[in-house]
């Protein structure tokens, strides 16, 4: 009878137990309602959203970096990249666990789903806040639909903000945080370096209050941290044959400008850093607001000295928002990042729609009709330039003669050992893809009303000698939309010699208005 009696005590225990589990569950799906809402929404909407989206070279380069190096190369060629290895790598993995380019996709929007995660359960906020933040322009669009490395950022930011207070006292996970942060891409790892200029001040300035483990401990994670910054210096240090450069940067007025509530417009540029300047100076001591400086000025200095995309800023968004929010409670702050996330919330819907109706990049279009020309696997196939490389990922691999290599991604050494357009030239091949960026919107009637050489010089050469021979010119366009307007148009100008043109006119390929392809069956 005891041990009956013994039985059901248990058994009435692990019950009640599972019984208050239930309703603790219950309770706290009823507390986070709103926020779980948010995240299924926003969940639906990017995939939805991402069948849309063309992938273009940058995208694609990541993919065949991954895909057709090995974790060595992949380390090696961070040189040529100018980025941490981080992303590439998890690309890796993913591609290793069976994840093809169609569904290329999913990833970023997984690591943005945790940030949120983080900014909506454990950092307190109205409910304005939290419904416009997951749907503002970069959030959704720039770091989830487009694929980059940059979908990273948030979810470790966030980390970094949440540990912050405790990094003394529980060091090793601030560190944690703080390592991968400064893997995702050179931005981040100037930002991390700030972050840690100002970790190691302030620990001089509390050491006297630190127990003598907590001074070991942080003085070991510092040291640590110190080394693999040495490290990742000396992974990503350029290699003298680099064969890319920047676009010489943009002023600050509009780094910030575009980062919260302002777009190409130089008045709203200088409103947006004034009132960004009063709001940080006023729920900022001084101390606080020379800390600040110091988190801005290496980024700053990259963004508007050597290079700067507007992917760039999306960083800058995410800072701003987090040193706002802390002080969310105060009128001034909540109006502003009320007014920053509408105005970025409008981006967004203005963004999709474009990117919804148009092509981002023709590439997929291209690749779909070299796989309608019968035994395409011989043909000689040139690409020409980086962007060409949107088309690769579309094939098992690389798809270029002019490569002379099995790997897929561009080379940025001027020494690649690619075909030179002299080369090109004497060598003439059955299909030659030459990509031509232009800024801003120009069609391809406009394009072919003006001397090719006007938008690009370097490749007038090819096209005079591929038009000499009467190959016939397939013109693919695709628009680079941001916020409000297209940031430029890239043309694919797609020279097949005449038996391939005669081949895919036997097929009944034609191209539709946006030169979405047409298959007659």
């Amino acid at each position: 009878m005891k041990l009956i009696y013994k039985i059901i005590i248990v058994v009435n225990k692990k019950i009640v137990n599972k019984l208050q589990k239930g309703k603790n569950m219950k309770n706290y799906i009823k507390k986070n309602i709103l926020n779980f809402i948010i995240l299924i929404v926003f969940a639906v909407l990017a995939i939805w959203f991402s069948q849309y989206h063309e992938p273009w070279a940058d995208e694609a380069q990541s993919w065949l970096i991954a895909r057709d190096n090995s974790i060595t190369q992949i380390l090696t060629y961070m040189r040529y990249e100018g980025t941490p290895a981080l992303w590439f790598l998890i690309l890796k993995v993913f591609i290793n666990l069976g994840f093809s380019y169609s569904n290329f996709y999913i990833i970023p929007i997984i690591f943005t789903l945790i940030g949120l995660y983080l900014v909506l359960f454990k950092i307190k906020m109205p409910w304005q806040i939290k419904i416009l933040f997951p749907f503002s322009y970069f959030i959704f669009f720039q770091t989830t639909i487009v694929c980059r490395s940059y979908c990273l950022v948030l979810p470790l930011l966030v980390l970094i903000y949440l540990f912050y207070n405790e990094r003394f006292n529980k060091p090793i996970r601030f560190f944690i945080s703080l390592i991968f942060f400064m893997n995702i891409s050179l931005h981040t790892y100037l930002i991390a370096g700030s972050i840690f200029a100002i970790y190691l001040y302030d620990f001089y300035k509390k050491r006297s209050e630190l127990s003598k483990e907590l001074k070991l401990k942080n003085s070991i994670c510092s040291v640590i941290l110190f080394f693999i910054f040495l490290i990742i210096l000396i992974l990503i240090f350029p290699k003298n044959d680099l064969g890319f450069g920047g676009n010489g940067g943009e002023s600050i007025f509009y780094v910030i400008g575009e980062a919260t509530i302002s777009s190409s417009n130089n008045i709203l540029n200088i409103i947006s850093l004034i009132c960004l300047a009063i709001i940080l100076i006023r729920n900022n001591n001084l101390e606080n607001i020379v800390k600040i400086l110091v988190l801005f000025l290496p980024i700053s200095s990259l963004l508007t000295v050597i290079h700067c995309q507007i992917w760039h800023i999306s960083i800058i968004f995410e800072i701003i928002f987090l040193l706002l929010i802390k002080d969310i409670e105060k009128f001034e702050v909540k109006i502003f990042i009320f007014i920053l996330l509408l105005v970025q919330a409008f981006w967004n819907i203005q963004t999709l729609n474009f990117d919804y109706k148009n092509l981002y990049s023709p590439s997929e279009q291209i690749a779909r009709i070299i796989k309608q020309i019968d035994n395409y696997e011989n043909k000689t196939i040139y690409g020409t330039r980086y962007l060409a490389t949107a088309i690769q990922p579309y094939f098992n691999k690389n798809l270029f003669s002019n490569y002379n290599t099995e790997k897929a991604n561009y080379c940025w050494s001027i020494s690649n050992g690619y075909y030179t357009d002299e080369e090109i030239i004497k060598k003439l091949p059955d299909i030659c893809i030459i990509p031509i960026t232009v800024n801003g919107e120009v069609s391809s009637e406009e394009l072919k009303k003006s001397p090719i050489q006007s938008y690009y010089e370097k490749v007038f050469e090819i096209v005079e000698k591929l038009e000499e021979q009467k190959y016939i010119l397939y013109v693919f366009e695709g628009k680079l939309y941001t916020k409000n307007l297209i940031k430029e148009t890239q043309f694919f100008l797609v020279y097949v010699n005449e038996n391939i043109e005669k081949d895919l006119r036997n097929k009944n390929i034609e191209m539709e208005k946006g030169n979405r392809l047409v298959i007659k069956e």
